[in-house]
């Protein structure tokens, strides 16, 4: 599952960003501080794309990702 995760990092809708100028200024709006907080909380630079092809994340970020999701035991991932 982490690694699932991971190698989808690249394409979350989330680091895609419009080029509609109203629209791009919604998700600047309401995303921007998400992924500022993920980048200072893992300490990592996560770059939005605005084209299609998405960002690039570096081999360095997804294994700090991978190394906090995995560092989770598989109990806390049960819904009771």
């Amino acid at each position: 599952m982490v690694q699932y995760i991971v190698n989808h990092l690249e394409t979350d809708t989330v680091l895609f960003q419009s080029d509609e100028d109203e629209l791009y200024k919604f998700q600047v709006q309401e995303w921007d501080p998400v992924i500022q907080w993920f980048c200072d909380k893992f300490a990592v630079n996560i770059q939005k794309s605005r084209v299609m092809e998405g960002p690039k994340i570096s081999k360095e970020t997804k294994q700090i990702l991978s190394r906090h999701l995995l560092s989770y035991t598989q109990e806390m991932y049960l819904v009771n």
